[in-house]
């Protein structure tokens, strides 16, 4: 009874303390008087106000609390053998670094001689600031949460299930820069599972945004979405912590592999595997809004699942209104986003339409030769990109279908879906390429390539943190679907096959003839290429600055992406 409420940082007087000493009867500077936990006040003068400071705990405490740090994380901490000798404990590039700090004759306080404070806290505010000469590997940029300490205001009133322990995750590197911060290779000790944790600057102001987009990524659960594992939001740095996928974002790894590696089997079941997903998507009525092949991420088997939710939100109506001077990739934009700033899920079934015609020409940038600024002028006087060489004329007539100008003229997801699988179902792919290149002599053999079910990523049975709202899915073939009757299984199925193995085309036609092989390297694009493909400005590969998980490596420029996608429009 009688307590009082206060607001972290707020100053008070205490008037007295109960019996046990757990509580003391404080009088505010609002003139109220009540009781509050004596655990949640300290001194005025006092370092155990500050949240960096950690008292007397030993190095190997120290490390071990910075182990789920990123860089910049740091704490200060005192000597447990030697009371009074104080040390700041800093993280960086997977190391601890240690410091001591020393106190000269007048009581001033220094790591480095040419830089001495009166107090330890100006010792911290000079040594969070990027500047020459100060001493540092990196600045202090993020405060190591102190164990066992009472938090006074959670974010929510009701526990939430996805938060994890920040010291049960472990950075191992980094993989690059998101949208929001630093994007790290992690380890969640508890499994021993590698997973990816993205983390939000400490500068920016989209806290908002990177919340909401774990909130929405809470609400998905599909074997072709990049699954959420936990979150960890009770104090800064704030982690988004997701399944790792060993091959990273679809772009590179269709640049990297080319048709050595890829044939048009495999591309047409990255495409199914894509379509799945959105089809889950379209039916929870939420809209992506940035759907592009450098935001799938690839697994092993090519295992391939949709990422990076930062712009998706689920539609009240059936349209989805921008704010003004928001920024959309233009040329995975629907003409309605680009004239209207309004978005739909057909406005999502556009951007896969680009997508597919990444696909089919090994990471292409789309439209080549035409300026950003003249896209929406192109497609207003009803130009498409062409068909690319060696597509089959039932994947372009599909990627013509998402580029109809009036949104409802466009298909469903789910009726993308299934034609993709009616695609393999009725050989007609590999067919088709063969035919096209028979013309020019090309013919050779090629082993189906098959998949078994328990060589996929790590990920597949990885537990979340989350609710278990339903039985793991299996990753190795897309659901089966909607339309038909309740046997119809997947396309990748084969009843005749031995259980766990998948077969990726059938050995008989429509028409029960028995269908030939494929040539060896085929792929929905032949060995022409746009001469754009290779310009400096569009398209890197093969060296340091390589994409992981789906991030690129600079950091600097955690939004900078190929073609200036991210360009904005009013």
């Amino acid at each position: 009874e009688n307590q009082l409420s206060l607001r972290k940082g707020e100053q008070v007087r205490i008037l007295s303390y109960n019996k046990s000493g757990e509580w003391c009867e404080a009088h505010s500077d609002s003139g109220h008087v009540g009781w509050v936990p004596s655990n949640y006040v300290t001194p005025l003068n006092s370092l155990e106000k500050h949240s960096w400071y950690h008292g007397p705990i030993s190095r190997n405490a120290a490390e071990y609390l910075l182990s789920s740090g990123i860089n910049g994380s740091f704490l200060v901490r005192e000597s447990e053998s030697s009371p009074g000798q104080r040390s700041i404990s800093l993280r960086y590039d997977g190391r601890v670094y240690h410091y001591r700090i020393s106190e000269d004759s007048d009581g001033k306080v220094y790591v480095t001689v040419d830089a001495k404070f009166n107090t330890l806290a100006e010792l911290v505010h000079h040594h969070s600031a990027l500047h020459e000469g100060h001493g540092l590997i990196t600045p202090l940029l993020y405060p190591a949460p102190k164990q066992n300490k009472p938090t006074v205001f959670p974010l929510s009133p009701e526990p939430d299930e996805w938060e994890i322990c920040r010291t049960d995750i472990v950075m191992k590197h980094k993989l690059g820069g998101g949208q929001y911060g630093e994007v790290y290779e992690a380890v969640w000790k508890r499994y021993g599972n590698t997973v990816a944790v993205k983390t939000l600057k400490e500068d920016t102001m989209a806290l908002k945004d990177f919340l909401e987009e774990a909130s929405i990524m809470k609400e998905m659960k599909h074997p072709n979405l990049v699954q959420l594992i936990g979150v960890c939001t009770r104090e800064p740095p704030f982690y988004i912590i997701t399944e790792f996928m060993s091959h990273g974002n679809l772009l590179d790894f269709l640049r990297t592999a080319g048709r050595e590696t890829l044939d048009a089997v495999a591309l047409l079941y990255m495409a199914t595997q894509i379509a799945s997903g959105m089809s889950y998507l379209e039916s929870r009525n939420f809209i992506h809004r940035d759907l592009a092949a450098r935001n799938c991420l690839v697994g092993d088997n090519n295992l391939v699942k949709v990422a990076d939710f930062g712009l998706a939100r689920l539609m009240r109506d059936d349209t989805y209104t921008a704010h003004a001077g928001a920024k959309f990739p233009i040329k995975w934009t629907a003409p309605e986003g680009l004239a209207y700033n309004k978005f739909s899920t057909k406005s999502d079934v556009w951007a896969f339409g680009v997508l597919l015609w990444e696909i089919a020409t090994y990471g292409m940038s789309p439209y080549p030769g035409i300026d950003l600024t003249d896209v929406f002028h192109k497609l207003e006087s009803n130009y498409r990109m062409e068909r690319p060489p060696g597509c089959p004329l039932e994947v372009y007539d599909l990627m013509r279908k998402c580029w109809q100008w009036n949104a409802q003229d466009r298909p469903t997801f789910k009726s993308i879906h299934h034609d993709l699988e009616h695609m393999f179902q009725e050989s007609s792919i590999t067919e088709a390429v063969e035919k096209q290149l028979q013309g020019v002599g090309i013919i050779s053999t090629l082993l189906t390539p098959q998949m078994n079910k328990k060589s996929y990523n790590s990920a597949q049975q990885m537990p979340t943190n989350g609710p278990q709202q339903q039985p793991p899915h299996e990753l190795a073939t897309t659901p089966i679907s909607d339309s038909g009757s309740g046997s119809k299984f997947s396309t990748f199925g084969n009843k005749n096959q031995p259980a766990g193995v998948v077969q990726m085309r059938r050995t008989t036609n429509k028409r029960g003839k028995t269908a030939p092989a494929p040539p060896k390297r085929t792929s929905l694009l032949s060995t022409s290429r746009d001469s754009t493909y290779r310009d400096e400005e569009n398209y890197k590969v093969g060296n340091s600055e390589q994409n992981t998980n789906g991030f690129s490596r600079d950091a600097a420029h955690p939004v900078n992406r190929t073609d200036s996608e991210n360009e904005q429009t009013e």
